[in-house]
């Protein structure tokens, strides 16, 4: 779920026969609603949203999650599938933390 109009549609996306389980996709969804990201209040609600409409509908929900805290929430909310990172915010980390580490050799 990824755009306004499939949030506007969830409940009848979630009748698919055969829809296993939905994924919600927050940086996506943050572009197609113009707003600067996934904590913004119209990305919350439309999750929200969603999230109770699968919870009505006895699917599950994954979504990515951005730390401790948010998974805790989200837990909260029924979401049983969370992501815990992307292979480009593991990279970015990785590579900053290399940086530093090299920083701190050279003074």
């Amino acid at each position: 779920i990824e755009d306004p109009e499939a949030v506007d549609q969830i409940e009848r996306i979630l009748a698919v026969p055969g829809l296993t389980g939905i994924f919600i996709g927050q940086g996506d969804l943050s572009a197609a609603l113009g707003v600067d990201g996934p904590t913004d209040p119209a990305v919350v609600e439309a999750v929200a949203h969603c999230c109770r409409a699968a919870r009505s509908a006895g699917l599950p929900v994954c979504l990515l999650t951005s730390g401790a805290e948010q998974a805790r929430g989200y837990a909260a909310d029924g979401v049983r599938c969370l992501l815990v990172g992307t292979d480009q915010g593991f990279l970015r980390k990785s590579a900053l933390g290399a940086r530093a580490e090299i920083a701190a050799a050279l003074g």
